[in-house]
């Protein structure tokens, strides 16, 4: 599902899991640091969650939802 939100998002390549060598991954890391688009899209995901407050604030909702459904 992350995969498969990734590759929607502009940023990714799917690689199944049968098919996950060395050779494939690295192929698919080249494919996407060779597309200018790619990077760029990667960029500006990653400037959208560093204002959001990045791991710390993800961590901080995760913790969260878990206290919540403790509660429950």
């Amino acid at each position: 599902m992350n995969a498969d939100r990734l590759v929607e998002l502009g940023v990714a390549r799917r690689v199944d899991t049968d098919d996950a060598t060395a050779g494939t991954l690295r192929a698919a890391l080249d494919d996407l640091l060779a597309d200018p688009e790619r990077v760029r899209r990667s960029e500006e995901l990653q400037a959208a969650a560093r204002a959001e407050g990045g791991t710390p604030r993800a961590a901080d909702l995760v913790e969260q939802v878990l206290a919540a459904a403790l509660e429950h």
